[in-house]
C-alpha cells in the first residue's frame, strides 16, 4: 500500500463522537483500497503522498494526526500486512474509523474541545464510561499531558486507549484520542501499538 494523507473537511461539531461513529456504523461502507482514492475524490477529501508503506490520517477540523501501519513485525523477524478499511460519515468530522481483518481490529480516533478544569476528571469519566459498557480496565496511567488505559471489553475483546491534550490551528486546548480494539485472536497486532499510539500528534 502506498502511503497517503486523508483529510476530512471542516463541518458540524458532534456532541459525543464515540457514540455517533459507533451508532452510524451500520450506515457507513467499508472501503477497500482498490476504491479507497475513488471515494476520497467523490467526497472531496484529500489523498496525497506520505511514507511508504503507512496511512495517515489527518483531521482538519483539529488539526491531529495519527499513522496506521500497512504491516507489523513478527517475532520470527518476519512483517504481517495489514489491509486497513476506512469507514467514514458525511458528519463525523471529529474523527474516523477504521477496520481490518474482517472487523476483527477496529481503531477509532478523535478530538474535541478541551472545557474541563480538572484533567483528572476527564480520565475519570472515560474510564467510567468503559464500565458502564461492562469493560474491564486492567492497565491504566495518568500524566498532566496524557492518559492511557488497557483492558477488556464487555464482548471480550482488548482494547488500549490513549488520549492527550493538545492544541488544534488556532492555539485552542483541545483532547486528542485512539482507541485500538481487537479481539484475542488478533494479539499480534499489539506489535504495533507503540508506534501508533507516539504518532498521535495536535497540529
Amino acid at each position: 500500500m502506498s502511503g497517503r494523507v486523508v483529510s476530512l473537511p471542516c463541518q458540524e461539531n458532534l456532541a459525543n463522537v464515540p457514540d455517533k461513529l459507533s451508532a452510524g456504523r451500520e450506515q457507513m461502507p467499508t472501503l477497500t483500497k482498490t476504491i479507497f482514492g475513488a471515494l476520497l475524490a467523490s467526497a472531496g477529501l484529500a489523498a496525497v503522498p506520505a511514507a511508504a508503506d503507512q496511512l495517515v490520517y489527518h483531521n482538519a477540523r483539529f488539526g491531529f494526526q495519527i499513522t496506521l501501519p500497512s504491516e507489523v513485525p513478527a517475532k520470527d523477524d518476519t512483517a504481517r500486512q495489514i489491509d486497513w478499511h476506512a469507514a467514514f460519515s458525511d458528519t463525523a468530522t471529529d474523527g474516523a474509523q477504521f477496520e481490518a481483518e474482517q472487523g476483527k481490529i477496529k481503531l477509532v480516533t478523535y478530538a474535541s474541545l478541551f472545557w474541563q478544569d480538572d484533567w483528572q476528571q476527564v480520565y475519570r469519566d472515560a474510564a467510567d464510561f468503559i464500565k458502564r459498557e461492562g469493560g474491564e480496565i486492567t492497565y491504566q496511567k495518568v500524566t498532566d499531558s496524557w492518559f492511557a488505559y488497557s483492558g477488556y471489553t464487555a464482548d471480550g475483546d482488548v482494547f488500549y486507549r490513549r488520549t492527550e491534550r493538545a492544541l488544534n490551528c488556532l492555539q485552542d486546548d483541545t483532547t486528542i484520542t485512539a482507541e485500538l480494539t481487537y479481539a484475542s485472536s488478533e494479539r499480534w497486532i499489539e506489535n504495533a501499538i507503540g508506534p501508533m499510539m507516539s504518532s498521535l500528534k495536535g497540529c
